[in-house]
């Protein structure tokens, strides 16, 4: 793979009581990842984690950095990363644009990718023209996102 790490970070959070034992055994980590891909494009990745006592596998881990913040709600740290990953997580594989994202988001998103289709289809945005002049079939293909400069510095500040 050609891919070039700009910044990998892992960030321990403490510990919870994650299975209701009454003791805060279990550590929390949270991991991320900005890279140029083979394009020369900026891809961002955040993921999070909760470990056994110990420490030999986790008991929880993936997309919950909204579960964690429960866990965290004071940690800025985190909030900035959540925040940075709920917009920016995975960049490069957005099904629609920004405007079939928005509509799909306000209709109250199914997941359904059909139905959503459907949806578009009636509001005249299943097809859309993009920057290039090519046009895109929501679901199609993947879109690319570039993260801003000062999204790019923030996560190089963790």
């Amino acid at each position: 793979m050609n891919d070039k790490i700009i910044v990998k970070g892992k960030i321990s959070l403490g510990k919870i009581d994650y299975n209701g034992t009454g003791r805060k055994i279990n550590e929390c980590i949270v991991e991320f990842e900005l890279k140029r891909d083979e394009d020369n494009r900026m891809i961002f990745t955040a993921s999070g984690s909760v470990w056994n006592n110990l420490k030999t596998d986790i008991i929880c881990g993936g997309q919950m950095l909204e579960e964690l913040l429960e866990f965290f709600p004071n940690n800025k740290t985190l909030k900035e990363i959540v925040e940075v990953w709920k917009v920016w997580h995975l960049n490069d594989t957005h099904a629609g644009t920004i405007e079939q994202e928005i509509a799909l988001k306000e209709k109250g998103y199914s997941g359904d990718y059909a139905k959503d289709c459907e949806y578009l289809k009636s509001i005249g945005l299943y097809e859309v023209k993009l920057e290039d002049g090519s046009m895109h079939k929501y679901g199609t293909g993947w879109l690319y996102r570039e993260i801003p400069a000062d999204i790019i510095e923030k996560i190089k500040s963790w």
